[in-house]
Formats: C-alpha cells, structure tokens, sequence
C-alpha cells in the first residue's frame, strides 16, 4: 500500500502546479514513518511549486528533525517552493506575501543552525528568493500607515466632502492631473 502512495505522489509531482488541488492529502504523508514515501510526497510537493505555499509551516519540522533523511528531501523543497514564490510574488496577495515570507524567514533560521549540515549553495539561494519577496512586500503601497481611528477618518471624510461639495471642479483637475498619459 505505501509503495502505491508513494508512486502516486510521485505522479502526481509530474503534473506541476496543476496539481494543486492535491496539496492537503500530501501534507499528512510528510509526516509518514516510511521515509520514501515522505520523500515522494515532498518531491511532488516541490513540483507543485507555489500552488504549495500553504506546507512551508509543515516542512519547518522536517527541517528540525536530525535524521538527514527527513532533513534531506524538504530542503530542495523548500528552496523549490521559494523560487515559484518568487516568480509569481506579483500575483500573491499582501497576506499572502507576508506569510510567505514569515514562514521562509523561520524556515531559513533553522537551515542556517550549524546542525543542520546542508551544502552552503542551498542557503544563500534561499537567501535571495526571501530578499526578492521582502522586495516586492516593500514595493506595495502601505495600508498600515493609514490612521485607525475612525475619528480621524470622520474629519478626513469631512474635510473632503466639503472641500469638493464647495469646489465640484477640482475633482476633474485632480483627475486629469493624475490620469496616465
């Protein structure tokens, strides 16, 4: 039976992101006692790429674990995932950004513990793929920044309301100043 499991998550690996919808079934068998099977469905998991950003928090684990063979197969995962994170950072939402990026940073502090053991390319490859999120995050406008306060929000609203109720016309000037050319 394991090896069926196993030779299916292999396959489905083979579809890429397309198998997206397959990504719950395969996070249980990360955590299997046969160590094959966790390496197929962390292969397949791989090759689904972004679509599995949602079994980062699952992989941290593996990554902690001191046998180099759990270690071995969630490392090229991860560093996989991250790379189709980078690429497709433009379409992620901003909650989506942010938790990637919170789970590859806790993800990338065990990697670099000196028990972890990994070839030192894996690192700082995983290093960049974090740094070009943490780029795009920054590149989006800053919803925080807003006040929170609805009273400050009420006199902004106020304010706006008035200025344009007096003066219709300078929506069309801040229109036309603002309109791409």
């Amino acid at each position: 039976m394991q090896m069926c499991v196993g030779s299916a998550a292999s396959a489905l690996g083979t579809i890429g992101a397309e198998a997206k919808t397959v990504v719950p079934q395969l996070v249980p068998l990360l955590k299997d006692s046969d160590a094959n099977l966790r390496s197929s469905a962390a292969s397949a998991l791989g090759t689904i790429g972004a679509e599995a950003k949602t079994v980062v928090p699952q992989l941290v684990p593996l990554l902690k674990d001191s046998d180099a063979n759990l270690r071995s197969p969630a490392t090229p995962v991860l560093l996989s995932i991250a790379l189709h994170l980078q690429e497709k950072a433009k379409t992620l939402t901003s909650p989506e950004l942010n938790q990637a990026v919170s789970n590859l940073e806790s993800a990338l502090k065990i990697l670099d513990e000196p028990k972890a053991n990994l070839s030192q390319p894996r690192i700082p490859n995983l290093r960049v793929y974090i740094n070009a999120l943490k780029a795009e995050q920054s590149n989006r406008p800053c919803i925080k920044s807003l006040p929170k306060s609805p009273y400050i929000w009420g006199i902004y609203l106020f304010f706006l309301f008035r200025t344009f109720g007096i003066r219709p016309l300078w929506l069309l000037k801040i229109y036309e100043t603002l309109k791409p050319k």
